[in-house]
């Protein structure tokens, strides 16, 4: 290595330097420049979660809250949750409880997983730039949680703007 960076003329170590200095600074500008829009987006999706209230008699798996001021340009925030009420009952609720405050259904599709088909389902709902994702595990499926229910923004949905 000694020999290697011995070997070098100054042009190639201004060129490492050039490269490091970019590469460092990457996420520095990102967190200046998104910084407080993501902080502000991250609240906004934990007060439209504390609206949604999930049905009565089910289990809390996992809780979600991803959020970073060094990657501010994204935000996810939601809950897994365990049940033996079959997708109908569940997808009925939170059409109900989602366009009550506003939110609006905007695709519905069906998921596998490996190519395997579970009988999962998605559903997507846009408010604004926000989205909500209600995701169905699938009645064959067995991951330890029936639905899970997040809230994000800047994930790249197309759907939402």
């Amino acid at each position: 290595m000694t020999n290697l960076l011995r070997s070098w003329n100054w042009r190639e170590y201004i060129g490492l330097a050039v490269f490091l200095a970019v590469a460092l600074s990457i996420p520095i500008v990102n967190r200046v420049k998104n910084g407080n829009t993501g902080k502000r987006y991250h609240q906004q999706l934990l007060g439209e979660l504390s609206l949604i209230h999930p049905p009565s008699g089910v289990l809390v798996v996992r809780n979600t809250d991803h959020y970073s001021p060094w990657t501010p340009n994204k935000a996810v925030v939601g809950t897994s949750y365990k049940t033996a009420a079959p997708y109908p009952v569940i997808r009925e609720f939170y059409d109900q409880q989602l366009r009550a405050n506003g939110w609006l259904p905007v695709d519905t599709h069906s998921t596998t997983d490996w190519g395997k088909d579970l009988g999962g389902n998605v559903v997507v709902y846009c408010k604004g730039p926000l989205q909500a994702s209600l995701q169905y595990a699938g009645s064959q499926a067995n991951y330890g949680w029936t639905f899970a229910f997040d809230l994000s923004w800047g994930l790249g949905a197309p759907k939402c703007r």
